[in-house]
Parts: structure tokens; C-alpha cells; sequence
């Protein structure tokens, strides 16, 4: 992965007003006002990987899991982001050597976003 590489969330659950989009991994906002995001990710063990949440391509919050010889680790990150119509906020890959743990059927990577 390269620094600022969006993080693509291929399966969606839910997503009234269609604001995610799953080909670019941004959320853009379909109204003002605040919202409440969320993300949380599993590295592979014996690595690391920094996330950043993004607020129209400027870190608002960033996260990181290091994952031991022999066990996987997580983190997860929240944040109330006041937006205006049309603005996007997306999770970026910022550094690291390790591997997302995200599957289909696990849901270990996960990211989401409502309005308060």
C-alpha cells in the first residue's frame, strides 16, 4: 500500500442516501451538520499499520495496531466531524508493514459513518 491510499470497503451493509462510495472509499456528506464516524482494523501478526481518518484530504484523527510475533492486534478509532454538504471523509493508509486482516465473512476491518 502507499501512503494516503484510500482503504476500500468492499462490502456494504448499509448505506441510506448511497453516501459511501465503495469504489473510492469516501463518505461524502449528503447534508450539514455533525457526524459520528468509526473505523477499527486487525493486523496480521508481526505487523504495523497506521490509519488515518481524513477530513477532505487532512488527517483528523489517526490509529495504529502492531501486531506480535504470534498474535494479531487491533484498533479502532472514533470521531464527531462537523461536515457541509458535499464533504468527503475517508480512512487512508498512512504507514506500516503489516497486512489488514479483512474478509467478507469476518468483518475485522470495518468503517462507518452516520449523522447526529
Amino acid at each position: 500500500m502507499t501512503q494516503y491510499q484510500p482503504i476500500i470497503f468492499t462490502e456494504v451493509i448499509t448505506n441510506e442516501g448511497s453516501a459511501y462510495n465503495a469504489s473510492t472509499g469516501e463518505f461524502t456528506a449528503p447534508s450539514t451538520g455533525a457526524y459520528t464516524f468509526f473505523y477499527e482494523f486487525l493486523v496480521y501478526p508481526s505487523g504495523l499499520i497506521v490509519l488515518e481518518l481524513q477530513k477532505e484530504n487532512q488527517t483528523f484523527a489517526h490509529s495504529y495496531a502492531y501486531g506480535s510475533d504470534s498474535h494479531f492486534k487491533g484498533a479502532s478509532r472514533s470521531a464527531i466531524i462537523d461536515l457541509v454538504k458535499g464533504e468527503k471523509v475517508k480512512v487512508v493508509y498512512f504507514s506500516g508493514n503489516g497486512t489488514l486482516h479483512g474478509a467478507t465473512y469476518n468483518k475485522y476491518t470495518t468503517f462507518s459513518g452516520f449523522k447526529l
